[in-house]
């Protein structure tokens, strides 16, 4: 099995946030550490393929100084783009670092504070891509 985690781009934001909370010691601290300097370098990516897509639709009315689509766009084509760029994956290789990620999921699988709303979707979402790999 691959050792890469597929995260949704849309969904790394929330996801880096949570991890970035948690109160880890160790090796499980250094992996989240690790996944989270990943993470951000496909962040980096995604906003920019927005940033991309806001240029490619959007222009700006010289009379106004606003921004207004451009030609044939409609803000539901823009939404539906936009959409489509926050579905792609983004793969974190984690094979160089596999001993500190199967750290924290043991760590994540014994924590022992409560998780609520988002947090507790979001950590669902990361044990279950972490096990996907099987550590």
């Amino acid at each position: 099995m691959s050792k890469v985690i597929n995260f949704k781009n849309a969904e790394l934001k929330n996801i880096s946030d949570f991890l970035f909370k948690l109160k880890l010691t160790g090796r499980a601290s250094r992996g989240r550490n690790k996944v989270l300097v990943e993470m951000e370098h496909k962040a980096e990516t995604f906003y920019n393929d927005l940033q991309e897509l806001k240029e490619e639709v959007y222009q700006k009315n010289n009379e106004t100084g606003k921004s207004e689509l451009k030609g044939d766009f409609t803000k539901e084509d823009v939404d539906k783009k936009a959409n489509e760029i926050g579905q792609d994956m983004a793969g974190v290789n984690v094979e160089e670092f596999s001993d500190k990620i199967k750290a924290l999921y043991q760590a994540l699988d014994k924590y022992e504070e409560p998780f609520e709303g988002l947090d507790a979707v979001c950590y669902d979402r990361i044990m279950d891509l972490l096990e996907e790999i099987e550590l």
